[in-house]
């Protein structure tokens, strides 16, 4: 067979299979928590350097969010009583190669998040495109004209539009994360976007969460106008709301100890079901804590814990829940 010379441009064939590895890493890199802002910025370059790289990206995330591999290995080894169906040789056999790529690129630190992988992949293609960003454990202030304040919590992104005329912000819009934002001026209305749900603010403070499609609007000084479509709401100091796509519930009286919490440095669970609590705990510390078992998931965990000591989280839900836990590179703790 005659060899291809190696200043001749690659194949097709091999322009795409290079791609999808390099695709491949990156979402590796992403959801074990080891990107940097530095490395966002990167790809959103490589992203933009040809096209169909955002497709293929698309792909292996695709190909991540339906990984089924290695729990389904573990749980080969480990079997639960209730029996699990076999997944198709040819599903079997694409993930194998996503994890032969994903292991060369990025190395086992893959392995435990890909046990029980998160829905959805931050940040998304859509939030590397925004106006501030901050990184897994990173929280930041932002102050902007005119007295708006917003404190930006952990893998979060905001949007920043001005008016016309140049004379500050006049509308925000919280892509997804955690926010606490306000308005010292009474004469300006702000207008805060997040997910279906608008809100408006002469003067006050409010607590906004959105994060995987499910918000939570808290009153924390002041009143605030929410608008979900038809429904129209208002929001007095210690109030808040939750709502979806689909709209929002009634108006209720916020859980003072749970209001955005993360402001002090610490996070507050109150029977809350463990594979909640994790998936917080996640946002916060580099690398992955996975729960090898739904059932395990399930059960209720209550407690305080400081985010610079989330190690100590990590020790109570062993102890609590009579767990042993196994360490693997990339800083992924496998606990069941």
């Amino acid at each position: 067979m005659e060899k291809r010379d190696s200043l001749s441009p690659p194949s097709p064939h091999e322009e795409h299979r290079l791609l999808s590895q390099q695709a491949q890493a990156w979402v590796v890199k992403i959801k074990t928590g080891q990107a940097t802002q530095a490395d966002m910025l990167t790809l959103k370059q490589w992203l933009a350097a040809g096209a169909g790289r955002e497709q293929v990206f698309q792909h292996a995330r695709q190909s991540w969010d339906d990984m089924g591999a290695v729990g389904h290995a573990w749980r080969l080894g480990h079997p639960e009583p209730v029996s699990k169906p076999r997944l198709a040789r040819g599903v079997v056999r694409e993930r194998r190669m996503f994890l032969g790529a994903a292991f060369s690129a990025a190395g086992a630190a893959a392995v435990g998040a890909m046990v029980f992988p998160p829905a959805g992949l931050w940040p998304s293609v859509f939030e590397l495109g925004s106006d501030y960003r901050t990184a897994t454990g990173e929280q930041r202030r932002i102050e902007l004209a005119n007295g708006v304040v917003v404190e930006l919590n952990t893998q979060s992104s905001l949007n920043v539009r001005a008016d016309d005329g140049g004379d500050g912000p006049y509308e925000l819009k919280l892509v997804s994360g955690e926010a606490v934002i306000s308005n010292e001026d009474a004469r300006r209305e702000l207008r805060i976007v997040a997910g279906k749900g608008v809100m408006l603010m002469a003067s006050g403070e409010i607590e906004l969460r959105q994060i995987e499609g499910r918000a939570c609007l808290t009153c924390l000084r002041g009143k605030v106008q929410f608008e979900h479509a038809a429904e129209r709401l208002s929001l007095q100091a210690g109030q808040q709301v939750f709502y979806d796509d689909g709209g929002g519930k009634a108006v209720q009286q916020a859980s003072v100890d749970l209001t955005a919490p993360w402001r002090d440095g610490v996070l507050v669970f109150r029977d809350t079901p463990l594979a909640d609590a994790v998936a917080e705990i996640n946002r916060y510390r580099p690398g992955r804590i996975v729960l090898l078992g739904r059932a395990l998931g399930e059960r209720k965990m209550s407690g305080k814990f400081q985010i610079k000591r989330l190690d100590l989280a990590i020790g109570r839900i062993k102890e609590a829940f009579g767990v042993t836990s196994r360490h693997l590179p990339g800083n992924v703790i496998l606990l069941g």
